[in-house]
């Protein structure tokens, strides 16, 4: 499972510190069939950035944790609203 491994990693949970992660149960396919089909989804796990309108950035390639930290932090920096 994703949340007991990259995803609990110190250095992907430093990065997602300005990022909401949001987890959804597809259950393969019978579940959320919506979303699916809009993200187009062939394979589960998958795992979609996203920014704050739903807008796919890009996909998780890699269970490597030290390159998972390094895109939660990129995308966190790049598309990240600023509030003031």
């Amino acid at each position: 499972m994703l949340s007991a491994g990259a995803f609990s990693d110190d250095a992907v949970v430093t990065a997602s510190k300005d990022v909401v992660c949001v987890f959804i149960d597809l259950e393969w396919g019978r579940k959320h069939v919506d979303l699916a089909e809009r993200y187009e989804i062939r394979a589960f796990p998958t795992v979609i950035y996203a920014d704050s309108d739903g807008e796919e950035l890009g996909r998780m390639q890699t269970f490597d944790e030290s390159v998972i930290a390094r895109e939660i932090a990129s995308l966190a920096r790049d598309h990240t609203k600023k509030l003031h």
